[in-house]
């Protein structure tokens, strides 16, 4: 692709510049900066990697006659029922499917794969871990009213019949 600098008009082959985040390439005519176009980069970081995965579609399936929630027991929004309608879910403090206001949980926390009347909850590196009773899990099965805690929100996993109410 050829690369015009704005200023001048001098031409420049776009695969002969040096393409680094952060360093400016300016032109060998007139001396100013060229606007160079937008890189786009491979993903190195696992958490962006693991969010990208959490929405792809996948073959874990809901159940048509059953529905999902995650409802909060502890925590700034304790009371609140959080309907889930897709198979894998992320949970977070920012950029997640569900997001939950407290310092102490990662920006992506876990992951919920729910497949059935059954369900895996993974901690996706988190900082400061999850927990299903006193243990730290990195992986856990989750069924209905399970419950697990990240940060200070302690959360229980249910699954109901279509026609029931959810509560906790």
């Amino acid at each position: 692709m050829k690369i015009k600098c704005s200023s001048c008009g001098q031409g420049f082959d776009e695969a002969e510049l040096p393409r680094m985040i952060g360093v400016r390439v300016d032109c060998s005519k007139c001396g100013r900066p060229l606007e160079m176009p937008a890189m786009t980069l491979p993903v190195q970081n696992q958490e962006a990697i693991r969010t990208l995965d959490s929405q792809a579609v996948s073959s874990d399936l809901l159940s048509g006659d059953k529905r999902y929630a995650i409802v909060v027991l502890e925590g700034k929004e304790r009371g609140k029922v959080i309907p889930i309608d897709k198979p894998r879910v992320s949970l977070g403090r920012t950029q997640c499917d569900i997001n939950l206001e407290d310092v102490d949980i990662s920006r992506q926390h876990v992951l919920i794969r729910i497949q059935g009347s059954n369900a895996l909850l993974e901690d996706l590196g988190s900082t400061n871990g999850t927990y299903v009773g006193t243990e730290r899990i990195q992986q856990a099965d989750l069924e209905d009213r399970s419950e697990f805690r990240i940060g200070n929100h302690q959360l229980m996993f249910v699954i109901a019949d279509r026609d029931s109410d959810i509560e906790a």
